[in-house]
């Protein structure tokens, strides 16, 4: 059931100045703004992802700063006040151990089809079950469903792939990009999701390293200037997520420079006259440099 096409009164979801610390951890962001579309948020385990979500969502809250809710108009809400137009979906999610359909009846406000999305989502068979019964995956399945009865105007998600059977992956991806049109999509996925995201979050242990448009780190034409542990270096987005994966602790960036086209482009040659058993390029050879760009995300967005 695609969302419906109703106008979302959330313009923006503002982070700002949030410290949560658990034990000696510690998670430490300065600020990030959400809009309409799909934001991802990566990093390596232990880096803060989920609890800033739970932070967002108001399930969390921090020792400093604050989450607010940007409506038309300017009214600001917070996490407590718009939790009608939040939904949540997580391993850790809590719901009365009900039967399914007792559960998507309940955040259906009415206008929604439960039989629909019971369809959609796989349901069918476990609608008369207990929500303690069902595993996590259909868990899982069961929040979305009240996400897009509850037709709400932010939607986070939480590894919404992982326990997930493999024939669901395909039409849950197919869901996140309908929702994410005109929707407020916070998603953390190790996944590819096969469409760009509106903004890219990366955390790594409890720090925000960047938050922007996500096309200065997926596309080629990028060099993203990081200093690791005291040493300034270039890398791409497949270099830096590897070195995110070795927990290092000290990485920043510093800045993304812009390569021209033509460098890319005299760069792309040289590499493919350096490849033996290839037949030879010549400028006007651009097959393999005027790659598909989908292509292009579909590999560097895999994190």
């Amino acid at each position: 059931m695609p969302p419906h096409e109703a106008v979302s009164n959330v313009e923006e979801v503002v982070v700002k100045g949030v410290v949560k610390r658990y034990g000696w951890f510690e998670l430490s962001i300065g600020e990030l703004r959400f809009r309409k579309g799909l934001n991802l948020i990566i990093g390596p385990n232990g880096s803060g992802k989920s609890t800033l979500l739970k932070i967002i969502a108001g399930f969390v809250n921090p020792n400093k700063g604050d989450v607010k809710y940007v409506l038309r108009g300017n009214t600001e809400l917070t996490p407590y006040e718009a939790y009608r137009l939040i939904s949540y979906v997580a391993e850790d999610v809590r719901l009365p151990n009900i039967k399914v359909w007792e559960i998507l009846e309940y955040f259906n406000p009415g206008n929604g089809d439960v039989g629909h999305v019971a369809n959609l989502l796989g349901l069918q068979p476990y609608l008369r079950k207990k929500y303690g019964e069902l595993s996590a995956g259909y868990k899982k399945r069961v929040q979305i469903g009240i996400a897009l009865l509850k037709d709400a105007e932010v939607i986070i998600m939480d590894e919404p792939f992982s326990n997930v059977d493999v024939l669901m992956i395909k039409p849950l991806k197919k869901i996140i990009q309908e929702l994410s049109k005109n929707k407020i999509l916070l998603i953390t996925s190790h996944l590819d999701l096969n469409i760009t995201p509106q903004t890219l979050t990366i955390l790594n242990q409890g720090k925000l390293i960047y938050h922007g448009p996500a096309e200065k780190l997926l596309t080629e034409r990028h060099e993203i200037i990081i200093k690791e542990n005291n040493t300034i270096k270039k890398v791409n987005i497949k270099e830096l997520n590897k070195i995110l994966n070795q927990n290092n602790t000290n990485i920043q960036i510093l800045n993304i420079i812009t390569k021209d086209t033509s460098e890319i482009l005299q760069q792309t040659l040289q590499q493919k006259n350096k490849t033996p058993n290839r037949r030879p390029s010549t400028p006007l050879d651009t097959s393999e440099t005027t790659q598909n760009p989908s292509q292009s995300q579909k590999a560097t967005t895999h994190i």
